[in-house]
């Protein structure tokens, strides 16, 4: 095998390498040799597509849902059957009865799905994007047009929100950091764990979980009391200064100190270190995504980025792609209508990520030329996720009787994993379209076994953010039966009526379709391995309704929202209502959260009590190197690394609780409880806890009666709610990362 270009999706930092077959071995290096990232999990390929539990034929469920019985058919049954059903729950109770949750990145199909959802007329996509640089995306779009890119090229401070980088976590910016450090780029960590990369920093501050926005609306404050920030930029090219200079008045240094739990003095230094650069970045981050306050922090780093003139310079800001067709113009939202939009499930809500926030840019659109509606991030005009697990489990405020899961762990993916798992079991038809039978697809009616990454061709980029294509060219066939997401989409389109949506016989016909607009082919792009996209400049401004970046954002306050940013303590009513609840020998989590929305006469008072019952705030999304959220546990040489689920706990707190290192405990909160093992960890700050995300057992047995392989005993969905009182507002996403309260016990 000749040597090909491929870009690796085993996690979601996308590093580029090649492959060549010697003597019956794959071998992958990095695509530039002077430029080595590529983690160990690159090298796993046969291993993983070859694994004896993949799932390499279809499925059908034998017995009830959740048995853990299945027979063998062939995937002219399968897809048969399921557009049978489909077609009856649509007939039945219109098409907004079907809903998907996609993870793109992972077959690397963007638009595809939409152009189905939009010709059947479904409105309810949704996507764990949602709470992953997806919602980020909205917000950017909200300030200044589009998504800004970090140019690290010529970065000379870098500001971190909780990120830690290393050679085997994102290794493309671990690499990038390091060499902005070694041309004597400041670098200042925001996080309250000594982190590996917090180590490098000259600033670290170790704020409160949950307290971010609050530091950046002081960084702001200090900027403009100072007058460091960028005048002619402000006031050429911003709307809404006067509005953010009265809305940052109050939120001095000794504010945010109390708030945060650090000095003023070092907030002051790293506000005036953050200006005076020339060449500042705030690289993204998922902290961010997963806050009650994530508007308004990411916000107030636009914001920043914005008044100390960075927009531009050294956070590029790419035009809307257009030339080859896009995954947005792909996905054709043009075929579904007004009405159905309008039935879009969380839209009222919560919907800056909904058609309700898309049908804001409609002014851009028209002065830009652009025909389509820019998918940013594969997050814009889609449903409210917390919104349609509820109307799949209750028929409120109308019934979602199918669902399909594409290359997503839906039951892992998202706050509520009980309510996810009562949604499924409610449903008329589940598809699952996977290479593991992971917790999801136990729940399913029909498993599809799809390719994977490196089995098929891919044209990059999967979001349009942007101004490149890329090709990923298949380095394997497919094991088994295994097939692309194409095919299936494709195909259950035609058997629904709706095959002239999808006239290309194969992806790479598609391909070929959607570079012809630049004189290319699939093929020619394979030997180039990128080009150039063409882009569309915001003539007279930005890509926002005013043409200007928008300090104070006119779609958050047309969709009824504030405007500028703000800090809020996170709420945990849930946890001070199951104290009061809790009878004498009834534990919390059986009790939890039948009262979670009710309102208290003192608050004050009902959080001491909260704190009493539950003494440590939890923070979700430990990130392990050696998997990538619910997957690769499967991996033998990837498991020993990282061989259970693990906590970490302060050693001060370890001791207080009666704790050993290497012990079983149950973590528990007002809504859930799961089994971890104890490490006890300097790091930790005292008082908090940390617990890993997406946690199965493959090894262990399947269906509802083995607790879909241990997910229901370690899954850390388990422990947060997705309540109205516990999701940013406007985004809907739930707070997975500060305020909600637990504690922490014994096992045996």
């Amino acid at each position: 095998m000749r040597e090909k270009l491929c870009t690796c999706v085993f996690c979601d930092g996308g590093c580029a390498l090649r492959a060549a077959d010697e003597d019956g071995q794959l071998r992958v290096r990095p695509a530039d040799p002077g430029f080595p990232a590529l983690c160990s999990k690159a090298h796993l390929i046969d291993e993983y597509r070859l694994h004896p539990d993949r799932i390499t034929h279809p499925l059908r469920r034998v017995g009830e849902r959740g048995s853990g019985r299945w027979e063998r058919v062939s995937w002219e049954v399968a897809l048969g059957e399921i557009a049978v059903k489909l077609r009856q729950v649509i007939d039945t109770w219109g098409p907004e009865a079907l809903a998907v949750s996609e993870m793109p990145l992972n077959h690397g199909f963007g638009g595809i799905t939409r152009r189905l959802m939009n010709g059947l007329g479904s409105p309810n996509y949704i996507t764990a994007l949602q709470l992953c640089m997806g919602n980020t995306a909205q917000v950017h779009r909200a300030v200044y047009g589009g998504f800004t890119l970090a140019n690290w090229d010529v970065a000379d401070c870098v500001v971190y929100f909780g990120q830690d980088r290393s050679p085997e976590k994102w290794p493309a910016e671990h690499l990038r950091l390091r060499a902005a450090l070694g041309r004597g780029a400041k670098l200042v960590v925001v996080d309250p764990r000594e982190t590996d990369t917090a180590r490098l920093a000259d600033f670290h501050l170790r704020i409160r979980y949950g307290t971010d926005a609050a530091l950046a609306l002081a960084w702001i404050h200090v900027i403009i009391a100072e007058g460091l920030f960028d005048e002619r930029f402000v006031e050429e090219r911003c709307e809404g200064f006067a509005a953010l200079v009265d809305r940052v008045r109050p939120w001095t240094p000794e504010r945010a100190a109390d708030v945060c739990g650090v000095d003023a003095a070092l907030i002051r230094e790293t506000a005036r270190v953050y200006a005076s650069a020339r060449a500042a970045v705030i690289p993204w981050g998922a902290t961010a995504d997963m806050q009650v306050n994530s508007t308004a922090l990411l916000q107030a780093q636009c914001i920043l980025r914005a008044i100390c003139g960075f927009v531009g310079v050294s956070e590029t800001l790419p035009a809307l792609a257009h030339g080859g067709v896009t995954n947005s113009e792909l996905a054709a939202f043009e075929l579904i209508s007004p009405g159905q939009r309008a039935k879009q499930l969380g839209a009222d809500a919560h919907p800056l990520l909904t058609f309700a926030a898309s049908a804001r840019y409609a002014g851009v659109r028209e002065r830009l030329g652009v025909p389509y509606e820019p998918d940013l991030m594969a997050m814009s005009c889609a449903a409210d996720a917390a919104s349609v697990f509820r109307a799949m489990r209750t028929g409120d405020p109308y019934p979602v009787r199918a669902f399909i899961s594409a290359a997503n762990n839906t039951v892992m993916s998202y706050a509520n994993q009980q309510g996810i798992v009562e949604a499924l079991l409610a449903q008329e038809l589940v598809v699952v379209f996977e290479h593991w039978m992971t917790p999801t697809a136990q729940l399913a009616d029909y498993v599809l076994p799809g390719d994977m990454w490196a089995e098929r061709d891919v044209l990059g980029k999967p979001f349009d953010v942007a101004p490149v294509l890329t090709a990923s060219s298949a380095l394997r066939v497919p094991a088994g039966e295994c097939r692309s997401w194409y095919f299936v989409v494709s195909e259950l389109a035609r058997r629904l009526g709706a095959g002239a949506l999808f006239p290309w016989k194969d992806e790479r016909e598609l391909y070929d379709w959607r570079l012809a607009p630049l004189g290319l082919t699939f093929a020619e792009l394979e030997e180039r391995g990128s080009c150039p996209n063409g882009t569309l400049p915001a003539r007279g401004g930005f890509a926002t309704p005013t043409g200007k970046v928008e300090l104070a954002s006119s779609v958050l306050r047309d969709l009824g929202f504030d405007p500028l940013p703000n800090y809020a303590e996170p709420r945990n009513l849930g946890a001070e209502a199951a104290e009061a609840a809790v009878p004498a020998g009834e534990s919390a989590a059986a009790a939890g959260g039948r009262a979670a929305d009710d309102a208290f006469a003192d608050e004050a008072a009902a959080g001491q009590r909260a704190g009493r019952l539950y003494p440590y705030v939890i923070f979700a999304g430990l990130r392990e190197a050696a998997n990538y959220n619910t997957n690769l546990r499967q991996m033998p040489g990837l498991r020993v690394r990282e061989p259970e689920p693990c906590v970490l706990v302060n050693p001060a707190d370890v001791a207080r609780e009666g704790l050993a290192a290497g012990a079983w405990c149950a973590v528990e909160t007002a809504y859930g409880c799961v089994e971890l093992m104890v490490r006890p960890d300097e790091a930790q700050p005292a008082g908090t806890l940390r617990v890993p995300h997406g946690w199965w057992k493959p090894e262990c047995a399947p269906g509802l009666a083995g607790g879909l392989s241990a997910a229901n005993l370690h899954g850390d969905g388990l422990l947060f709610p997705d309540d109205a009182w516990n999701v940013d507002a406007a985004q809907g996403l739930p707070n997975l990362r500060g305020g909600i309260r637990a504690r922490i016990l014994p096992l045996g």
